[in-house]
């Protein structure tokens, strides 16, 4: 008889794929909460003036310059 895949299956190998995340979870503390939040806090302060200058360079309002910057965080294109 024909078989199209490996009927052996002792012979595969397993797929063991853990992510990081699951880990990293597990020795999250407050601290690290803080610390997290502290430079998400300052990110957001550098980055909204960044924003409206592009949206100035660029011709448009600095609307959209703070909409652009917002969209493209969203979809990770920053």
């Amino acid at each position: 008889m024909f078989y199209f895949f490996n009927t052996n299956i002792s012979k595969m190998k397993t797929f063991d794929f853990k992510p990081q995340l699951f880990s990293t979870l597990k020795s999250y503390n407050k601290k690290s909460f803080m610390s997290d939040l502290m430079a998400g806090v300052i990110v957001g302060i550098v980055a909204l003036p960044l924003a409206i200058a592009f949206g100035i360079a660029s011709g448009v309002t600095p609307e959209k310059g703070i909409i652009t910057a917002i969209v493209a965080g969203g979809y990770g294109l920053a």
